[in-house]
C-alpha cells in the first residue's frame, strides 16, 4: 500500500510513503492488467534497466524507445511483477529524468545581492521551477493511469531529492487503488 516506508520513516509533509517490503502484495483482483512505471536518473541507466529487464525469463516482447528522443521510454510487456502476483498481465514503461526535475530559487525581491540583507534570505519563500517543462510533461505523460511506480536512482540525498521531485509529478496521475 501507499501508506509507510520501508525504513518506518514518515515521508515529508506533501508526499506518500511507498511501502517496500517483499511480502506486500498491493494488487489484489486476480486477472487484472496493470501497468508498471520505471523511472531511473539518466537515461543510460534506463536503457541498462530495460535490457536487464527484458532478458529475464518470462518477458516475451521488448521495444526500445529512441527515435531522437532526449528521454525515451522502452515498453516491455508479460513480464511479471511482484507486487501484483495475481495480474493477468504487467506492462513495463521504462524512461528517465535527466537529474534534477524542479530547480528552487528565491522570489523577484530577493534576487538582488545588493538591496537585500543575506539574513533575509533565511526566512524568504524558495519558489520551485522545472529545470526543463518538457521533463515534467513526460513523466505525467508516461504516469497516466498506471497503477505502480518503481524509483531507480541513487540512494543518497540528491537521489532521495530526485524521487520526491518525481513522485510530486507523477502520483496525482496514476491510478489510486
Amino acid at each position: 500500500g501507499l501508506k509507510r516506508s520501508s525504513t518506518g520513516r514518515a515521508a515529508p509533509a506533501g508526499h506518500t510513503a511507498i511501502a517496500t517490503s517483499d511480502d506486500e502484495s498491493t494488487l489484489d483482483g486476480k486477472g487484472a492488467n496493470i501497468s508498471v512505471l520505471h523511472v531511473a536518473e539518466k537515461p543510460s541507466i534506463a536503457q541498462a534497466i530495460a535490457q536487464g529487464l527484458s532478458s529475464m525469463q518470462g518477458s516475451s516482447q521488448c521495444s526500445f524507445g529512441g527515435g531522437g528522443r532526449s528521454l525515451p521510454t522502452h515498453d516491455i510487456s508479460h513480464l511479471p511483477f511482484p507486487k501484483a502476483p495475481y495480474a493477468e498481465r504487467a506492462s513495463h514503461k521504462i524512461t528517465s529524468v535527466a537529474g534534477h526535475v524542479f530547480g528552487t530559487d528565491f522570489a523577484s525581491e530577493y534576487q538582488s545581492w545588493d538591496s537585500v540583507d543575506p539574513a533575509e534570505l533565511f526566512h524568504a519563500p524558495i519558489i520551485k521551477k522545472p529545470q526543463k517543462a518538457s521533463v515534467v510533461k513526460h513523466l505525467q505523460t508516461e504516469a497516466r493511469g498506471c497503477d505502480f511506480i518503481v524509483l531507480w536512482l541513487d540512494c543518497d540525498r540528491e537521489g532521495e531529492n530526485i524521487a520526491f521531485e518525481v513522485l510530486d509529478c507523477c502520483m496525482h496521475l496514476m491510478k489510486s487503488g
